[in-house]
């Protein structure tokens, strides 16, 4: 019995391993028992109570007790993993998406500017003159479109201060 519990853990010993060390220790009797041609058939081992060394008592139940704490710990980490990597998870695969959304709307954005552009340079091929200037009136419009009032004053007409003048004249009278 020595020589099969010598071999294991305390802990071991006083738990998880009793079966085993139950079976090591007929097996071993019977070697014995048969090499001196002795006659007896051992049927069964049977560990009653297991209890450390009263000296090595308190050691034992601290090294319980740490191991508790590390079960504690760990379950308490493997927790947290279960908790936090699941929701990492989700998060990075809806910022995929919504990157996959954006470079769609961006390809599909492009290939309407691209059918636009297309429609014209058909249109720039027959007439040039005429769509440089739509073009150009377009683009003018929308950028005063922009803008609340705007007024252009070209130096070379006369004249345009007493319009200015009577508005503000009429506005005073109001």
């Amino acid at each position: 019995m020595r020589r099969v519990v010598g071999d294991r853990s305390v802990s071991d010993v006083l738990t998880v391993g009793k079966a085993e060390i139950e079976i090591q220790a007929k097996e071993l009797m019977q070697e014995v028992l048969n090499k001196y041609d002795m006659g007896v058939k051992v049927i069964s081992v049977k560990l009653q109570d297991v209890n450390p060394p009263q000296v090595v008592k308190a050691s034992f139940n601290d090294v319980n007790a740490a191991k508790q704490e590390q079960e504690k710990a760990i379950n308490e980490a493997e927790g947290a993993y279960n908790r936090i990597i699941p929701e990492a998870r989700g998060k990075a695969q809806k910022k995929i998406s919504q990157a996959e959304g954006y470079a769609s709307a961006v390809i599909n954005r492009a290939q309407g500017d691209v059918a636009k552009f297309k429609e014209i340079l058909v249109e720039y091929q027959r007439a040039p003159k005429i769509t440089r200037k739509r073009i150009y009136l377009e683009t003018m419009e929308s950028l005063y479109g922009k803008f609340g009032n705007i007024m252009i004053v070209d130096p070379k007409v006369k004249g345009l201060l007493p319009v200015f003048g009577k508005k503000i004249k009429e506005d005073n009278n109001e």
